[in-house]
């Protein structure tokens, strides 16, 4: 999976795609995915192309967008998909206006408002993604005759029992700093919902005694000892795909904390029946026991200023259903669209990660904090990424460095809110 992804570049991208059009019939779309992801929305757009007679040319915008930019390699475009839908607003001088009311009610009213600031719809979730997920190999927990943590003091206990048998009991990506940030927020929620909210606003409460605990729990799961096969500083060096290819495939690693878009990753290396083999999945333990609502975040489909017909016409058939099952049964992908059902998962499994972001009320739907955040969040490969990769390497495998490390990181991240 890429690193999430350069997003403060995408201005730059907008700005200059109104010429855009290239040979008729043909769109071109940037896009932020790689790899398999990259491959199956390719073959979403073959779809497209049966659909609507559109050719689609597509631009990877990869890690380094600035890069495509400034050489021109990537041009105009007629559609992007931006990996972060609180930045639609933001741009909204810059993108067309998609006039399609009933593309709108296809989706969640809460999802509408986000993507419809001054009344113009200017945007269409795709491509969605529950963040609040840790898959666990089956196996590795019945050798040892354990079962899935309750709250987060039982997943304590049970990452020491793991690694008490020689097992690590997690994978990590640190590398990919997003991968960072998923974990840390999932905790802050479970500590207080309240301030994960106010941050999400920009209220500049870095320093409250939430955040300084969330630190601290996070810490004292990766001080663990043996908590990662290769230690904290290996986990370090680790990708997002790497943790699970080298880690969690093996057996080196029990577990690893990963949006629903791991599944394919783990499927296509190794059998992966969600509903009776080797792997499933719980949800991210909270303190108490309690059930928050997961985590989301999604990449939505814009189309820049003035906009172009082809441009226009693949944004409506992305807000379709049926774009929705072209790319849902492949799994790494959840759906929001209203007529995109059950059956469209590859699993049950799957399934129910998709009914759980679809079906959450406007009151308790939770989206990534670090997009919500703009420039501190990370996108470029600061902010809170970095924070916390420092806060990794600063833990190391040390439980008696974790306070100090905690505070360290509250203070840097109260500082850049401030702007230093």
């Amino acid at each position: 999976m890429l690193s999430r992804r350069a997003a403060l570049a995408l201005p730059l991208l907008l700005a200059g795609a109104g010429c855009a059009g290239g040979p008729a019939g043909t769109v071109r779309v940037a896009v932020p995915w790689s790899g398999w992801e990259l491959a199956t929305f390719r073959s979403v757009l073959r779809e497209f192309r049966h659909a609507t007679g559109y050719d689609a040319e597509v631009v990877p915008l990869g890690d380094d967008i600035g890069a495509v930019l400034s050489s021109r390699r990537g041009g105009a475009v007629d559609a992007v998909l931006l990996p972060r839908l609180w930045a639609v607003s933001g741009l909204a001088r810059d993108l067309a206006p998609l006039d399609d009311a009933a593309l709108a009610d296809e989706f969640p009213e809460t999802w509408q408002r986000i993507l419809t600031p001054g009344d113009r719809l200017l945007g269409v979730p795709y491509k969605v993604a529950h963040k609040s997920v840790v898959w666990y190999r089956r196996d590795v927990f019945d050798r040892l005759g354990l079962l899935p943590p309750r709250d987060w003091g039982d997943w304590v206990q049970l990452n020491a029992r793991i690694a008490d048998a020689g097992v690590a009991p997690l994978a990590l990506g640190g590398a990919d700093g997003w991968v960072l940030c998923d974990f840390f927020e999932n905790v802050l929620l479970g500590v207080d919902a309240e301030l994960y909210a106010a941050l999400a606003r920009r209220e500049p409460r870095w320093q409250d005694d939430g955040v300084l605990t969330a630190f601290q729990r996070l810490g004292d799961v990766w001080s663990q000892r043996g908590a990662f096969p290769r230690g904290a500083a290996g986990a370090l060096l680790t990708q997002a795909e790497a943790a699970v290819v080298d880690d969690f495939l093996p057996g080196r690693a029990a577990m690893i904390a990963g949006a629903d878009f791991t599944y394919p990753v783990i499927a296509r290396h190794a059998p992966a029946d969600l509903d009776r083999g080797w792997l499933d999945w719980f949800r991210f333990p909270l303190p108490g026991g309690e059930v928050q609502p997961p985590k989301v975040g999604g990449d939505v489909v814009v189309v820049p200023a003035p906009g172009t017909p082809g441009g226009l016409a693949l944004a409506s058939w992305l807000g379709t259903a049926e774009a929705g099952r072209a790319w849902a049964r492949n799994g790494g992908f959840l759906s929001v669209h209203r007529e995109v059902g059950v059956s469209a998962y590859p699993t049950d499994r799957i399934a129910a990660l998709a009914v759980e972001v679809r079906e959450q009320t406007e009151q308790k739907l939770v989206f990534d904090l670090a997009d919500q955040l703009g420039a501190i969040g990370g996108g470029d490969g600061r902010g809170l990424w970095r924070v916390l990769q420092d806060f990794l390497r600063g833990v190391g495998d040390t439980p008696s460095r974790v306070r100090d490390a905690a505070e360290r990181a509250a203070g840097r991240m109260a500082e850049l809110a401030r702007g230093r």
